[in-house]
């Protein structure tokens, strides 16, 4: 075998290991995914960062009642001060979930945020990457 015949077997069996495994890695993804987070500096030195979050990543829909329970379940973490900062986030955030079309929410382009318009870091992301959330 000459150098430019062992060079294309190589570059072959590169090829299909390449396009294997990104095959595998599409099947393995789940379609619908994303988060919600209470963020803030106040939350993140208390509890750490990340650590009022909801991720998800499953084939099915996450439903309306799983996220308001998801999302009542981190209210419940915060303290008074940091609930009362973020009063209107959370009506905000519960109401885009409520609202939702029966079939749920397409992936969104950017983060849907709300904040307190004074300290803007004290917020509720509704993030969905892939898929659909907030299904009935």
């Amino acid at each position: 075998m000459n150098k430019i015949t062992k060079i294309a077997s190589v570059f072959a069996v590169a090829l299909c290991l390449a396009t294997g495994l990104n095959n595998v890695k599409a099947a393995d993804k789940p379609a619908n995914r994303g988060r919600i987070q209470i963020q803030g500096p106040d939350v993140e030195a208390r509890l750490g960062k990340n650590a009022l979050s909801f991720p998800w990543a499953q084939d099915t829909v996450v439903s309306k009642a799983t996220a308001l329970e998801a999302l009542d379940g981190m209210v419940k973490k915060l303290t008074k001060t940091e609930a009362t900062d973020r009063a209107a986030a959370i009506v905000s955030a519960k109401k885009f979930i409520t609202n939702a079309p029966a079939t749920g929410v397409d992936q969104l382009p950017v983060p849907k945020s709300w904040g307190n318009k004074e300290v803007s870091a004290k917020r509720i992301d509704i993030e969905v990457t892939t898929g659909k959330a907030f299904s009935d």
